[in-house]
């Protein structure tokens, strides 16, 4: 829209930060911490933007975040917005290659020296420390994923909509 073009360098970035603002308005985040989401770049393994709240709050590794002592839910959003008018299977290949190896709690961030920019590695660090801080306590681990386009979403291909099962049901 005309308000977020005014306010972003390109389409590309104004319709990623629409999008994450639909996709994650009822968490009500300020301005800041939507971008302080983006990963998107050279290296960033086909993710824009990732997320993570523990019980409805979001995640940043701070000492002052509280864990809950019991009951906690571990959210993780994953998402790729690209500006094109159709959807491609090209985006979700590149993300379910990434989250294959991200996910793999075995590797070490040594592991992914050059393969990822240094924000995607910082969030997974992040989910990691999320992960341990509340597996004595967690009751749901849930990860969304979401490719957001202008392309129209009731026409979007079975070889797409295969990939996406796929990549949903790596992590379940």
């Amino acid at each position: 829209s005309e308000k977020y073009a005014l306010e972003f360098p390109s389409d590309g970035d104004a319709f990623e930060y629409f999008s994450t603002e639909q996709i994650l308005k009822d968490y009500d985040l300020s301005k800041q911490e939507i971008l302080d989401g983006l990963v998107d770049g050279k290296d960033d393994g086909g993710i824009d933007l990732w997320y993570i709240f523990v019980n409805g709050v979001l995640f940043t590794g701070s000492k002052d975040f509280v864990i809950p002592r019991q009951g906690c839910e571990l959210t993780v959003y994953i998402m790729t917005c690209k500006h094109h008018s159709t959807f491609n299977q090209d985006v979700l290949n590149n993300q379910y290659a990434t989250i294959t190896e991200l996910f793999d709690l075995t590797r070490t961030k040594d592991d992914f020296k050059g393969n990822y920019n240094n924000r995607v590695l910082s969030k997974r660090d992040l989910f990691i420390k999320a992960y341990s801080s509340t597996a004595p306590r967690l009751n749901k681990l849930t990860f969304e994923f979401f490719y957001s386009s202008r392309g129209d979403a009731s026409i979007v291909g079975e070889n797409i909509c295969a990939r996406a099962e796929q990549i949903k049901n790596e992590l379940t």
